[in-house]
């Protein structure tokens, strides 16, 4: 065996362990965020509803009712805040809607969190075919892109082919890459190539681009229908 080969297996095995790593890393974050929704946040919604009963009890006392809208008022933000985490956690718009909803909302909400301009170019049908792991992990890749400092615009594309979605993401830096960023990227870049996606990323001036080939699955086959 000489040393090439060696060496490309030594990688190969790296880059496994780093995408083996980082699905059970998200595996975790999936249980956590289904035991907030299931447990903290379900008994927060029933607080408030056992708080309304309360309200309605003493509504002629005017120092109890605004005590009530006190406490109401913090389990309503209590409540948006775990919600929040659970999309960060695990982005259930993925799972319920897709990959280019799920993108759609993060740019958005990461753009008006930066003051930024975004660009969306997500057509629906292509992303329904791509799997739900690869699916996970191109959206935690574009996240990750999002968070590599302060931006002024960002453009996000995708575009169908037969058998891959093209997903491109553009990045307009007005600040410093975060420490830690780089090692973030390594691992999800392991993860997606380990799942059959291709990756690769250009910087010219203060604009970071990202460029994914996401597998697609097989298209259904069409049932066929009989006459009576």
């Amino acid at each position: 065996m000489t040393r090439s080969t060696k060496t490309a297996g030594r990688r190969g095995r790296e880059a496994a362990l780093a995408a083996h790593v980082q699905a059970r890393f998200e595996a975790e974050r999936a249980r956590v965020a289904r035991r907030l929704h299931g447990d903290v946040a379900g008994m927060l919604a029933a607080a408030r509803m056992d708080l309304s009963r309360l309200a309605g009890a003493y509504a002629d006392d005017a120092g109890w009712r605004e005590l009530v809208a006190r406490v109401d008022e913090i389990l309503a933000a209590v409540i948006d805040s775990a919600r929040s985490e659970m999309q960060r956690l695990h982005p259930a718009l993925l799972d319920h809607f897709g990959l280019s909803s799920a993108l759609r909302h993060l740019v958005e909400q990461a753009a008006r969190g930066m003051d930024a301009q975004y660009t969306l170019e997500l057509p629906e049908p292509a992303a329904a075919r791509v799997s739900d792991p690869v699916a996970l992990a191109a959206y935690r890749a574009v996240e990750a892109w999002l968070a590599a400092g302060a931006f002024t615009r960002v453009k996000v594309c995708s575009r169908e082919k037969p058998t891959q979605l093209l997903l491109q993401v553009e990045v307009e830096r007005s600040g410093a890459t975060p420490p830690g960023s780089n090692d973030d990227r390594l691992a999800l870049r392991a993860w997606l190539e380990a799942l059959g996606a291709a990756w690769s990323e250009s910087e010219r001036g203060s604009t970071l681009s990202l460029k994914l080939v996401l597998p697609l699955q097989p298209a259904a086959e069409p049932t066929a229908s009989t006459g009576s």
